[in-house]
């Protein structure tokens, strides 16, 4: 069982890594815009 939620806690680590990384791509891509 703890194995589990530690897979399943390093997967989550790891999509909001990546979804944060798409946002910071995405405001730099809206800043240059901007600015």
């Amino acid at each position: 069982m703890v194995r589990e939620s530690n897979l399943l806690d390093d997967l989550d680590y790891k999509i909001l890594e990546e979804l944060s990384r798409d946002c910071r791509v995405s405001f730099r891509k809206i800043s240059e815009k901007l600015g």
